[in-house]
């Protein structure tokens, strides 16, 4: 079969815009350089936090008109977003120029954002130079990764067949055994 090939998404001319439901979202910040960031409702953004994967803890975020702070928001990392009023968060940036993008993964769940600031295949992600499918097989992943609706306030499954990562959104990932998530072709 056909390797799928990963298509970054460059940043535009026009920002992008995010929109936050009432309650919690799931989110994470594509753009290793952001050169843009508005908050359109900053006093609704009620609460904000990450995930430490090595020690199992929520890490709390300030989420302002200057970002994200303590750890700022990077390619990879996904972040929890409690609105109080729907918010629209309008940002732009560039995408990494690390080749191909990389992450590291510790055993147990990580909270791992959409690395492009489009949907990311399934099929385009590599765990430990393996298919996320055949590292599933393996049993050095679990056998799908969770992305949760606002809609729906709930978790619904992604495939490591047929799925996509969201944009701007984070899904979870189990891994059995520490080990590098990446994109397995880049153009």
């Amino acid at each position: 079969p056909a390797v799928p090939r990963l298509v970054p998404v460059k940043a535009s001319a026009q920002p992008f815009e995010i929109s936050f439901q009432v309650g919690w979202n799931v989110f994470s910040m594509p753009f290793a350089n952001l050169t843009t960031w508005i908050v359109d409702q900053p006093a609704s953004v009620l609460s904000c936090f990450g995930y430490d994967a090595a020690t199992g803890t929520y890490v709390k975020q300030a989420f302002s008109q200057a970002g994200l702070t303590p750890t700022g928001a990077s390619p990879y990392l996904g972040y929890w977003v409690f609105c109080s009023t729907p918010v629209t968060l309008t940002l732009n940036g560039d995408n990494s120029t690390q080749n191909p993008l990389q992450t590291n993964l510790v055993p147990g769940w990580n909270l791992v954002g959409t690395p492009l600031s489009g949907d990311v295949a399934a099929t385009a992600l590599q765990f430990n130079s393996q298919s996320l499918a055949a590292a599933a097989t393996s049993n050095l992943l679990g056998q799908q990764a969770f992305v949760y609706s606002p809609t729906t306030s709930a978790y619904q499954s992604l495939s490591y067949q047929s799925g996509a990562f969201p944009a701007f959104q984070a899904a979870w990932i189990f891994a059995f055994q520490p080990g590098v998530l990446s994109t397995n072709a880049t153009s």
